[in-house]
């Protein structure tokens, strides 16, 4: 019983406590630090990306050359920004949340027309929710089948 008495009193001791709330505190700056750095990246990349899609046509340029453009851009401006050139990992992932931004985009962009054109040869909707409900109530045809 001794024995948890001391264990007691050295981890509750001052000296103890004082280096337990650094190494915290440390922790915790470092991860705010973390996520600020990561919400500044993910901002930047998505202002570069559409910068490079409202002018890549005026620029003449198409697939690894838009990404080339961005790497570029990107480079830049994380450089202005930080004082540092962007590290490989952070180009990578640059790349690969760009790629996905892209992406998302396109799909989106996508999908208006496409439900457009179903729309335009199946019908409006009807209020029901249900696509093609009055010929489904002529089915099956008055004739023979009855």
């Amino acid at each position: 019983m001794e024995w948890l008495q001391l264990l007691w009193r050295t981890v509750t001791s001052e000296e103890v406590l004082r280096v337990t709330l650094a190494v915290a505190l440390g922790f915790v700056v470092r991860a705010l630090e973390r996520s600020r750095r990561d919400q500044y990246l993910t901002a930047l990349i998505g202002d570069v990306v559409d910068f490079i899609e409202e002018h890549y046509q005026e620029w003449g340029i198409r697939g690894e050359a838009k990404m080339a453009r961005f790497l570029e851009i990107f480079s830049e401006e994380y450089r202005r920004a930080t004082g540092r050139s962007p590290s490989p990992q952070e180009l990578n992932l640059a790349r690969l949340r760009a790629e996905a931004q892209v992406q998302r985009a396109r799909r989106a962009g996508r999908a208006v027309p496409r439900r457009q054109e179903q729309e335009a040869r199946l019908g409006p909707v009807a209020p029901g929710g249900e696509r093609g409900a009055e010929r489904r109530k002529a089915w099956p045809p008055a004739v023979g089948l009855r």
